[in-house]
């Protein structure tokens, strides 16, 4: 469990950023759609782990 809430705690860290980082006065597509790949492979990781807690 708490590997589980280091991830979520990761995630909600890079959501943060994310929100942080955006502004109206730059294009950050490219790099919302890096974060939005990390936070995706994180989320498969979780995935994993889940499935082998099972």
């Amino acid at each position: 469990m708490a590997k589980m809430q280091a991830k979520i705690d990761s995630i909600n860290e890079l959501l943060a950023f994310t929100k942080d980082s955006a502004s109206s006065k730059t294009d950050n597509s490219n790099q919302l759609y890096t974060q939005l790949a990390d936070v995706k492979k994180k989320l498969d990781d979780l995935k994993k782990n889940l499935d082998a807690l099972q």
